[in-house]
């Protein structure tokens, strides 16, 4: 397989969008920590798909968890959330890691999960679309 070594020159992200996508993050996991539907809705794409890395008993191995839709993580959050955390574990930074036109990769690292995000830039607002996460202490069991 021949690869073209032309290169077109990718746009820069703007400082807007920098800024935006971080506020996305951080409504997102915010919103999670103090059970703020609002927020974590605010941040989601109707369609998101989120998934975990799970380790299933029965299959002896990890693997993907179930899909989570955009209503169940509202709902999870209008639940209670990570609401019941103590305070000192809701702490998390936000990094964006690329950004491409009306796309980007985040990473969101908190005391409880690593979540790797990509967005898109819908009507002139970064939504979350996908989500991969995975528990930053042992593993999830089920």
């Amino acid at each position: 397989m021949e690869v073209n070594p032309v290169i077109p020159a990718i746009p820069q992200a703007t400082p807007e969008d920098i800024q935006a996508i971080t506020e996305t993050c951080r409504d997102y996991t915010e919103g999670w920590f103090t059970a703020n539907e609002e927020r974590m809705r605010h941040s989601l794409h109707p369609e998101l798909v989120k998934r975990g890395i799970k380790f299933w008993q029965k299959r002896g191995k990890l693997d993907l968890g179930e899909v989570l839709s955009a209503k169940e993580m509202v709902n999870f959050t209008k639940e209670g959330g990570g609401s019941n955390a103590p305070e000192t574990e809701k702490t998390f930074e936000v990094t964006v890691l690329d950004v491409f036109r009306h796309i980007a990769t985040a990473k969101v690292s908190s005391y409880p999960y690593m979540d790797y995000l990509q967005l898109a830039k819908i009507d002139g607002q970064w939504l979350i679309v996908n989500g991969l996460y995975e528990p930053r202490l042992g593993q999830e069991i089920i």
